[in-house]
């Protein structure tokens, strides 16, 4: 929340976003782990998630997927409770909370849309 990219490819000029501009930041995720590999006690999906889709540790920035397709981008990693329907990690929130957090909130705009 950061910044805004203009595009998928992350190049050009970057967009300064301000924090007041989160609605709700109680429930918007502002830091998260990837997972680090496409084993099932990292990745929450790891038969269908793959190297190619980006969905692990690439790049050093959580791009989430709030989309159709929740594994065309990074996932949140499920090391820290790997089983389970609550599989997740650790998750810093905007107003600055952290807790254990379902991997599929990555994939909800209302978790990762500041504006929603």
């Amino acid at each position: 929340m950061a910044l805004e990219f203009p595009d998928a490819g992350k190049t050009g000029a970057t967009t300064p976003f301000k924090y007041t501009k989160i609605r709700n930041p109680s429930n918007k995720i502002m830091f998260v782990e990837e997972p680090s590999n496409l084993t099932s006690t990292e990745c929450p999906a790891p038969g269908i998630a793959t190297e190619s889709a980006g969905t692990f540790l690439d790049d050093g920035r959580w791009d989430p997927s709030p989309d159709d397709n929740p594994f065309a981008h990074n996932l949140i990693s499920v090391r820290h409770h790997p089983s389970g329907p609550n599989a997740g990690s650790n998750i810093t929130f905007a107003d600055g909370h952290a807790q254990i957090t379902w991997w599929g909130a990555g994939t909800n705009d209302m978790y990762v849309s500041a504006t929603y």
